[in-house]
């Protein structure tokens, strides 16, 4: 008998931010859509690998937000290798020049999928 193999899933990690009470998606709106995500695009996200930022907007530092400090530093561990977002603009509500510096620093970290 021939097996299969067996689909590895990619390691993933799952950032939720609500900036406040006036958003279109909720955080577990947000948690919702990215879960369905990663099962379409054959992620897996562990449940230590979900970052939250509550009530903070996307132009704050990184130390303002511990949620997306706590992202980058498992990023940099090596802990997985996407980060799967509701939208690029609960990363950062920057410039989108400003804003890259945030992806550079996943991108750099994450390596090649």
């Amino acid at each position: 008998m021939i097996r299969k193999a067996e689909k590895t899933l990619t390691a993933a990690a799952g950032y939720v931010r609500m900036s406040g009470t006036r958003q279109d998606k909720s955080p577990a709106g947000q948690r919702a859509e990215i879960t369905k995500l990663a099962a379409k695009e054959g992620c897996q996200i562990a449940k230590e690998h979900w970052f939250t930022d509550e009530a903070i907007t996307g132009d704050s530092s990184t130390g303002d937000r511990a949620g997306l400090a706590a992202l980058l530093a498992a990023a940099k561990a090596g802990k997985f290798k996407v980060v799967l977002a509701w939208h690029t603009n609960r990363i950062s509500r920057e410039d989108p020049t400003d804003a890259a510096v945030f992806y550079n620093r996943l991108r750099k970290v994450a390596g090649p999928r």
